[in-house]
């Protein structure tokens, strides 16, 4: 029997940016969570950006996050 896919909007996964940020951690994370390859049900999941401000962010290996209102 084939696999039957349901359309649904995607589940949306929070990544909190802040100065200081450890990049590295979160990347490995995210990358994998947006690739279909990695996914059951590919688009299932998005990524967002969340912080205390709009403003733009450094991370500890100097990685420059701006963030977009949604």
């Amino acid at each position: 029997m084939g696999r039957q896919t349901v359309s649904m909007s995607p589940q949306t996964v929070y990544l909190a940016v802040y100065d200081g940020l450890a990049d590295w951690e979160a990347g490995f994370a995210i990358a994998h969570i947006r690739d279909p390859q990695w996914q059951h049900s590919p688009g299932r999941y998005a990524v967002a950006t969340v912080g205390a401000t709009l403003d733009p962010v450094v991370s500890v290996g100097g990685v420059r996050i701006i963030r977009t209102r949604p």
